[in-house]
């Protein structure tokens, strides 16, 4: 393998793969990335055994090979290397690559392609494939990530459910569903705007594929992605690059029963002017129980923390309110981070008594629902 690359571009397509390696593991094989060189393109490879991601990077071949490189390493030599100077990289010595950029020379000790590991997986169940709009679903991934549990042995819970619905008004929907027990985020578009994707059973995407999938498509300009999906494997196509998702094996909850219906109060609030007063709660609030309490009255919103081992706080937020007033607590970063993720001027909350959940929406957002659960004052 012989091959004369750019800089800007190698590094791209390291960074697309970078995070997926394992950089601790009993098995040396995952640290590495996949170069195969091939009719004037480069592909780099990179697998943990349950996301595979290549990305192809433009080139000029002098010679087609493959090799696995440990990748931390090769993104630092090159990362390091002359802006001015293309790159030279070269297989000698059977195992060992040489990369040159001016007057600087590394050679580094890699293994042979056959032991990069495979990606295995067998097909099961039938297969869903479709052209689905880039920014829509990447809509679908950010705001429901947040609420993701991040207690592994909560295994159903460590990813973003995502599959077909109908929806309210009786047209289908691809909907996605987080939660970690405390707080739940769901958003769902129609197919007519995302595109039609019919899944015959719902996935439960892993929060590192999520996360790896919503990167990829944040990097992307085309206006449309392909996915396909079975029981057993996700795969997205993106500009050219490859992205295959094993989904967590475990049946997801049920998790209608838990969106709250018909609760009888609302509360209209400037989002921005509510978040700033959350934040300043945040600053004195005790670490254990992250508690803040809101007082909803008629024309405002009074927040109020007690640290004991800081001291207190309280703040006002002119609101609009309708219904009984009532005075309960919630976990102030689950507010803030349900508040960055919704859209618009103006947030919506409903609201009943003092120990049921909230219910977060906003017009801007058709759709998307996030409830977060109270805590005891």
């Amino acid at each position: 393998m012989e091959i004369n690359v750019d800089k800007k571009e190698l590094l791209k397509g390291l960074e697309k793969t970078l995070s997926v390696v394992e950089r601790r593991n009993t098995m040396p094989s995952l640290n590495h990335a996949l170069l195969d060189v091939k009719e004037e393109v480069l592909q780099i490879s990179a697998t943990d055994l349950e996301i595979f991601v290549s990305a192809n990077v433009s080139c000029r071949t002098l010679q087609d090979g493959r090799i696995a490189i440990p990748a931390k390493n090769l993104f630092d030599i090159i990362k390091e290397s002359d802006d001015e100077k293309d790159l030279f990289i070269k297989v000698i010595d059977a195992n060992r690559v040489e990369i040159r950029s001016g007057k600087s020379v590394f050679k580094l000790l890699g293994l042979p392609a056959d032991n990069f590991p495979h990606f295995k997986t067998s097909p099961k169940g039938q297969l869903s494939t479709g052209k689905l709009n880039t920014k829509m679903f990447l809509r679908l991934l950010q705001q429901t990530e947040h609420c993701i549990c991040t207690e592994e042995y909560r295994y159903a819970l460590t990813g973003i459910y995502f599959e077909s619905d109908v929806g309210e008004d009786g047209k289908k929907v691809l909907k996605t569903t987080s939660t970690d027990g405390h707080r739940l985020a769901l958003m769902e578009l129609p197919h007519e705007e995302i595109g039609d994707l019919d899944l015959k059973k719902g996935l439960i995407i892993p929060k590192k594929g999520a996360v790896e999938l919503r990167k990829l498509l944040e990097s992307c300009d085309d206006e449309e992605f392909e996915l396909t999906c079975d029981e057993n494997l996700i795969r997205a196509n993106v500009s050219g690059n490859k992205l295959w998702i094993r989904p967590i094996d475990s049946e997801y909850p049920d998790c209608k029963r838990v969106i709250p219906k018909a609760l009888p109060s609302r509360l209209y609030a400037n989002r921005k002017e509510l978040l700033i007063g959350l934040r300043r709660m945040a600053l004195l609030v005790s670490d254990r129980s992250m508690v803040v309490t809101f007082d909803f009255k008629k024309d405002s919103v009074m927040l109020s923390t007690n640290n004991p081992d800081l001291g207190e706080a309280k703040d006002e937020i002119s609101a609009r309110f309708e219904g009984e007033e009532v005075k309960t607590g919630f976990n102030v970063r689950f507010f803030i981070e349900a508040l960055n993720n919704l859209h618009g001027e103006e947030v919506e909350i409903e609201l009943g008594e003092k120990l049921q959940p909230a219910l977060l929406k906003s017009s801007e957002d058709p759709g998307y629902r996030i409830v977060v659960m109270p805590m005891r004052l």
